[in-house]
């Protein structure tokens, strides 16, 4: 089976999946970055710092569930939002890896953005939605 695995390293989560070429999820993992109690999140830099430490584990996750499959492209979220100037250390983690990921695996590379796997983990889920236009309203603490 051929699919695109993705990489997402947001402000709290290291997140890896696999769709199949109709946008089905074949699999899918995240890792919980660790924020101490008492505090209301992280600063970029210890958030990028996690990432780093659990790349190795969500990469084995993702391989024991994908072994058979056929990986024909790579698409990571580059930035928070698709407007120019936007932007988070967090994301240059999955960016940097899945540009990497492409030229040792010799696949197309696709960026995208955070905002915008939002919007189409959403699509996903609804039957039915026009497929050429369509608005979407997203709302997230750091992204809106």
């Amino acid at each position: 089976m051929k699919v695109v695995l993705g990489f997402d390293t947001s402000c709290y989560t290291t997140s890896m999946a696999t769709v199949d070429l109709e946008a089905n999820v074949i699999s899918n993992g995240q890792i919980l970055l660790k924020v101490d109690e008492g505090q209301r999140g992280l600063s970029q830099s210890k958030a990028l710092f996690q990432h780093l430490h659990n790349l190795p584990d969500i990469t084995d996750l993702i391989a024991n569930a994908t072994k058979d499959l056929d990986i024909v492209a790579i698409c990571s979220s580059a930035k928070p939002r698709p407007v120019e100037d936007s932007y988070m250390p967090v994301f240059m983690v999955s960016n940097l890896v899945g540009k990497a990921m492409a030229n040792l695996l010799k696949v197309p590379f696709y960026e995208t953005t955070h905002q915008v796997g939002h919007v189409m983990a959403g699509l996903s889920s609804v039957e039915g939605l026009a497929e050429d236009k369509f608005v979407a309203i997203h709302l997230s603490g750091g992204t809106s």
